[in-house]
């Protein structure tokens, strides 16, 4: 991920903090999707159940 945010910087000739700023809700909102993932597993399972009962 820092190779893409080096790059991002160096096209968009934007400092890297802004970078980093503007990436951190999406970051934030991936890991909390993970974590509720991981906690809850029936919310994986259940549709694929219902998809290959089909």
């Amino acid at each position: 991920m820092g190779t893409v945010l080096n790059v991002v910087c160096g096209v968009g000739r934007i400092p890297m903090h802004d970078v980093i700023r503007g990436v951190m809700p999406f970051l934030v909102s991936q890991v909390v999707v993970m974590g509720l993932l991981i906690a809850f597993p029936n919310l994986v399972m259940v549709p694929l159940k219902f998809l290959i009962a089909r």
